[in-house]
Formats: C-alpha cells, structure tokens, sequence
C-alpha cells in the first residue's frame, strides 16, 4: 500500500489491511527530511549568527546553481560545526539514496558521502 505518512492514513490501512506493508512515496519523505532541516536552522539561528545565504544553500540540491553566496554560506557552515550542518549531511544522504539507480547503490550511497559531505 502506498500512501503518505498522515497517522489517519496509516490508522486506516492498519485497521483495513492487517498484513499490508506501507509503502511511503517518496515525496512525503523529502518533505519530512527538508522540514526537520529547516527547523534546526531556525532554532540554531536564534543563538548563533548565520549568513542570510543559509536558509536557502541547505535547502537546494548541492547539484544546483548555488549563488557565490550561497557555496560561501555552505563552507561557513561547515567550518562552524553546526547542528544544521549534520542536518544537511543527512538529507544529502537521502538524495543520494533516492538517485542511486540499483539496490546496491542504494546501499553503497550513504557509505559514499561522508566523502563529499562536511
């Protein structure tokens, strides 16, 4: 079964189909993913100053045209050792999983990006 992540939803299929496995689309995931990161940033701005290129340098793609700006936000970033750096890195790693074209790659994705991410 295939369906989003809203507990009414889930209630619903549990109830329904007892031996059904859930299935979550991968929309539902990101937006899980990129909603946490970009609560961490807001909580951890409060205490520490962050370049206004912040906010939206984690949410692209690192792929994307990030502004010099931005790339700038992200090496501060990273040098700070910040919460929302980590909460970064693990979305990062999610894209990387949601890319990977086989099973293996899903696997070996996350293994991988300790490599490219801080």
């Amino acid at each position: 079964m295939v369906c989003d992540m809203s507990p009414a939803f889930l209630a619903v299929v549990d109830e329904n189909f007892p031996e059904a496995s859930v299935t979550v689309d991968w929309f539902h995931v990101v937006q899980l993913f990129t909603t946490a990161l970009d609560d961490v940033r807001k909580a951890e701005v409060r205490m520490v100053k962050m370049p206004a290129a912040v906010r939206w340098a984690v949410l692209k793609a690192r792929e994307s045209n990030l502004t010099p700006k931005q790339e700038a936000a992200l090496a501060e970033l990273k040098a700070g050792g910040l919460l929302t750096a980590v909460a970064w890195q693990i979305k990062e790693k999610l894209r990387w999983v949601r890319l990977a074209t086989t099973p293996q790659g899903r696997t070996l994705a996350p293994l991988a990006l300790p490599l490219s991410c801080p």
